[in-house]
């Protein structure tokens, strides 16, 4: 399943970035040193140009297994978006069915080689998910709710009502 779109080549990018977001959260909420140590790139990686841009010193740099989950993610989140019309997500593809898809994905899988002797894959993994499905559906309902306020006639008859001088 590959992203079309016209600018793909700029979407693993984002991803990246994004990811790197993920992982700088997870970081915080996580207390097993060796998850830590998985979610961070060792070096940088070809999808780091967008981080290395903006980095002035406090950016984090995602592993590669964290940016493979990610990019799943967001393809699953586009089709979603695909099928539902475009503008917004239907219903029945909530945080739980898109985390399940992308878990059935890598369930068999070996993620995260360096994590051999603990127990964490599948709770790593689904965080990761759920982070990046909430900073994904964040933007989308975002755009969605500013595509809204442009249609509004608020705004125009509110100010009529106050300045009309009866």
């Amino acid at each position: 399943m590959s992203i079309r779109n016209p600018t793909s080549d700029i979407v693993p990018q984002i991803v990246g970035y994004i990811s790197g977001f993920v992982v700088s959260s997870l970081v915080k909420k996580i207390n097993c040193e060796n998850c830590k140590m998985v979610l961070w790139a060792k070096e940088k990686l070809w999808f780091h140009k967008l981080i290395d841009l903006r980095d002035m010193g406090g950016l984090c740099y995602a592993s590669n297994d964290v940016f493979d989950i990610c990019m799943r993610t967001e393809r699953i989140i586009r089709n979603c978006l695909r099928v539902s019309g475009g503008n917004t997500i239907h219903k029945k593809y909530d945080k739980n069915f898109i985390c399940a898809n992308v878990l059935n994905t890598y369930i068999e899988k070996d993620v995260f080689a360096e994590e051999n002797e603990h127990n964490h894959n599948i709770f790593l993994m689904k965080s990761i998910i759920e982070k990046f499905i909430d900073v994904r559906l964040h933007y989308v309902c975002k755009k969605e709710t500013a595509q809204i306020k442009i249609h509004s006639k608020r705004l125009v008859y509110n100010k009529l009502n106050l300045f009309q001088g009866n």
